[in-house]
């Protein structure tokens, strides 16, 4: 899947649940993009390092299923998460989204 395509939101830590999380392989092509573009946006401060992840969820499309990412950082706990369909829950809660 192209990361152009992703929607990436910066939420405040999540803390529990990430032993459901399927494993992502750290050097998946469309994982490695997304951990570009989001350490290339200054607004996300994403550092580079990770507390948690990253993990892969699946979002159930017509047809298919389409696999998110989410990641924790060390520093402060922020999360992202990267979706390749919008999550409107995300906007309402008023989560940034940096792309």
């Amino acid at each position: 899947m192209n990361a152009d395509n992703f929607r990436i939101y910066v939420v405040p830590p999540i803390d529990f649940g990430w032993e459901t999380l399927l494993v992502a392989d750290k050097y998946d092509d469309t994982l490695c993009a997304l951990l570009q573009r989001a350490r290339a946006q200054t607004s996300c401060a994403w550092e580079g390092d990770f507390m948690q992840g990253p993990g892969k969820f699946a979002i159930p499309m017509e047809g298919s299923f389409a696999f998110g990412y989410a990641w924790k950082q060390a520093n402060d706990g922020t999360t992202f998460v990267a979706s390749p369909v919008q999550l409107p829950w995300m906007e309402r809660l008023d989560f940034q989204r940096i792309l």
